[in-house]
């Protein structure tokens, strides 16, 4: 039987970097956006929509039965992934489907990254920096992207952000934030074998002696289809900086922190 784990979390914290360090243990398989999740989804969607499933007198177990047919989908869709016992899967959507996955795998793992948000912030704008000519939509300001103010009113919408940032706080209102094992792409950086070896104990593996010097990136994923999609990583870990003030100015910097101060107190980040 395949372990299923999932690699979710915020855009630009380290959820690639994490894959591909992952990747050197030989009994780990880590796949990309599989969309192993919709899949299951579809399903459930498709079982609690149905006309006539309410009126069935069995319907008590027919939900067991749902519950049982997609853990046996989920076990025959990895098994063509891989021989290896393990799948990491890598994924936005993960966590909002949790609480359906937790009802189909009882001790369904999830492993979630986060970044100080000024940071996340700071990167959208070095990327749009560096690459000008790619195509970027501001829907916030009509297509104005001028000024760092306007396209930082274009950052605070992004999906990509605000999708993670609700999911966390479903998490945190339903009671399920202490099963979920959390890491700051900071300490990533800072501390890599003291993430990786919590990440063992939190997935009860044996431990791994990762070579964080020499990382090969075994995922790919087609970046040209993403706005601010960035998924090449480096070779070796190196700590993370802060650069917040000087890429977006102090303004920006103390108004992402005021909007979001649940977040950085949750994750212990300083003003």
């Amino acid at each position: 039987m395949k372990i299923l784990v999932a690699n979710s979390g915020f855009p630009r914290a380290g959820t690639t970097l994490l894959q591909n360090i992952l990747a050197q243990n030989n009994l780990i398989h880590t796949e990309t956006a599989s969309g192993l999740t919709n899949i299951i989804h579809g399903s459930y969607i498709g079982y609690i929509s149905d006309f006539d499933v309410p009126r069935n007198p069995n319907k008590s177990n027919l939900d067991k039965s749902l519950i049982k047919y997609c853990r046996g989908g989920i076990q025959t869709f990895l098994s063509d992934l891989t021989s290896k016992p393990i799948i990491i899967d890598k994924s936005r959507d993960w966590v909002k489907e949790y609480i359906l996955f937790k009802k189909i795998i009882p001790d369904f793992k999830v492993i979630f990254l986060v970044r100080d948000l000024r940071a996340i912030f700071s990167s959208f704008e070095k990327q749009y920096r560096k690459d000008i000519f790619k195509t970027y939509k501001w829907p916030v300001t009509e297509g104005d992207n001028r000024t760092l103010d306007l396209r930082y009113l274009n950052y605070l919408d992004l999906e990509m952000l605000n999708h993670p940032l609700k999911n966390l706080q479903n998490l945190i209102q339903c009671g399920y934030y202490k099963d979920i094992h959390f890491l700051r792409y900071e300490d990533l950086c800072s501390n890599p074998s003291n993430s990786l070896e919590k990440i063992y104990d939190y997935l009860n593996l044996d431990k791994y002696t990762h070579n964080f010097n020499k990382i090969d990136q075994v995922t790919k994923e087609l970046d040209n289809f993403i706005t601010f999609g960035d998924h090449k990583i480096k070779n070796h870990i190196i700590p993370s900086t802060p650069d917040w003030e000087f890429i977006l100015g102090t303004d920006i910097s103390q108004d992402i922190y005021q909007k979001f101060e649940w977040f950085f107190q949750l994750f212990n980040y300083k003003k």
